[in-house]
């Protein structure tokens, strides 16, 4: 496809209206309860009730996190009838009685057209001092921070999972990457957190080829733009760390406009080698033969060649491997592999 013909079709959302899906999506959320897991009983079907709030069912990120809390390996000791409702039961609650010290149960009800038992979902279980800096906070300071900017961006993705979301975010000027050909690229950035646990709040800077769609994270020139760990902080102190990445990134699109012209012609002398120690890396292991698929499309003289098999490998891969995978391609970028 022509990049003109995917620039017209891309028009993405704006910030108020993302604002607004994240503010549905949250109001869904119950208050966080704050005790022993100890004092959580199973029912026989498998629910959790949790104190003063209701029954409820797992994620796969909430099991996950209870698994390793109590040691068990959920699937091979609860899959496939080895055992029965009661024994689960009685299993689960005997090693909740082991832990101690409180921790804090994040729930909320069922989505519209989600189907579950009970009255929702356990989202996480997380120490008792975690403060998550929520989506919806998160995106209220960005606009007041953006403020007159609002309009020159557009929310191209948002992917959303019960570990995580990244809200990709980029300007609609063109910026012709090409040597000798056009080859359009959207400067833009992208906000990556987790409400349950999973990672910290971060905006780092994004690129997106339109010839191809590829995402880039770029993931380097030697600072970070925003990072926050969970925990309390005053809206004043986001507003302004916010405020300063958008000051850097005019800078740091440059940056990386230079380093994809210098990757253009920077020739790898042995490809086998290199590629070689791509798929080395823990990374991309699990998805060595997506890489040497794309490979046989585009062979890899350069460096910038080496980013495009792992920003076109990362396209489908789910949510938070192709965050990864595009910061990965954003190391190979500047020269960082490791």
């Amino acid at each position: 496809m022509a990049p003109s013909l995917i620039a017209n079709a891309w028009h993405g959302a704006t910030l108020d209206q993302v604002r607004e899906d994240v503010a549905v999506r949250s109001s869904h959320a119950l208050p966080d309860v704050t005790v022993p897991l100890r004092a959580l009983h199973v029912t026989p079907a498998g629910l959790f009730e949790v104190p003063g709030v209701g029954e409820f069912d797992l994620t796969d990120w909430s099991r996950s996190q209870l698994s390793r809390l109590l040691g068990i390996r959920w699937d091979r000791w609860f899959g496939g009838g080895l055992v029965s409702p009661e024994e689960r039961k009685e299993e689960i609650e005997r090693r909740l009685t082991r832990l101690s010290g409180e921790w804090k149960i994040r729930t909320r009800h069922y989505f519209p057209g989600e189907e579950g038992p009970g009255d929702g979902v356990v989202r996480a279980f997380l120490g008792a001092g975690y403060t998550p800096i929520d989506d919806v906070r998160v995106l209220d300071r960005l606009a007041r921070v953006v403020r007159s900017r609002v309009e020159a961006f557009r929310i191209l993705r948002q992917d959303i999972t019960d570990r995580s979301s990244y809200y990709v975010a980029v300007t609609m000027d063109e910026v012709d990457l090409g040597d000798h050909k056009a080859d359009p690229h959207w400067n833009g950035f992208v906000i990556a957190n987790s409400e349950v646990g999973f990672g910290a709040l971060s905006l780092l800077e994004y690129l997106v080829r339109l010839v191809c769609a590829n995402g880039l994270v770029v993931f380097g020139h030697g600072h970070k733009l925003f990072h926050r760990v969970h925990r309390s902080t005053t809206d004043d102190s986001l507003d302004r760390d916010l405020s300063y990445a958008f000051t850097r990134l005019p800078d740091c699109w440059s940056e990386t406009t230079r380093a994809i012209r210098t990757s253009q012609t920077d020739v790898i002398e042995d490809p086998e080698v290199f590629l070689a120690q791509l798929l080395g890396h823990p990374l991309l292991r699990p998805h060595a033969d997506a890489i040497r698929a794309v490979l046989n499309l585009e062979p890899v003289p350069t460096r910038f060649s080496a980013v495009q098999i792992l920003t076109q490998t990362a396209q489908s891969l789910p949510p938070d491997e192709r965050y990864q995978l595009e910061r990965l391609a954003g190391r190979v970028l500047v020269g960082a592999e490791a």
